[in-house]
């Protein structure tokens, strides 16, 4: 089962994904979203959908519902200073435009 289609209204709140790749590519995310497998070494562990209007991970064993975060939640998430940070951190490369 995937997401209802967005209203109006959140169409015109999504926002503007741009994925960077390595070697300075940048790639505007328009109309389909970005599946990210996330595997360990015990196996698939669930999916990274990356939309215009949201995150969602659809784990290995909740197949019907994902968890679903808008960006700003997701941002709100990731900032949360109780969450454990790594020590060394690469930058992302400032990547250029795709022709």
């Amino acid at each position: 089962m995937g997401r209802e289609p967005a209203t109006a209204s959140e169409v015109n709140a999504m926002y503007k994904v741009e994925i960077a790749f390595g070697r300075g590519l940048r790639m505007d995310l328009k109309s389909r979203d970005i599946v990210l497998v996330v595997s360990n070494e015990n196996g698939k562990m669930g999916e990274l959908r990356i939309s215009r209007g949201s995150v969602d991970w659809w784990a290995k064993h909740k197949k019907e519902t994902p968890t679903t975060l808008r960006w700003e939640r997701f941002a709100e998430v990731m900032e949360d200073p109780n969450l454990p940070t790594r020590r060394k951190v690469r930058r992302p490369v400032k990547a250029k435009r795709a022709s």
